[in-house]
């Protein structure tokens, strides 16, 4: 089970760093731009399966969908 509080702090690191490894790069470069692209329009999602004993449970739930 993941705590929703929990989750917005990762959320927050992720994002976090991605902003910080844009400044590395020249500013519109495609690396600049990917980062970017990805901090404005990708969602961060927790994808849980709970049959710990079915190893390639959560990869077939993926497939299935």
């Amino acid at each position: 089970m993941i705590e929703a509080v929990s989750f917005r702090a990762w959320a927050e690191e992720a994002f976090g760093i991605w902003t910080e490894w844009r400044h590395v790069y020249p500013p519109r470069s495609a690396s600049a731009n990917l980062l970017r692209e990805i901090r404005d329009n990708y969602w961060l999602v927790n994808i849980i399966h709970h049959d710990f004993t079915e190893t390639n449970g959560l990869w077939q739930m993926l497939l299935d969908a």
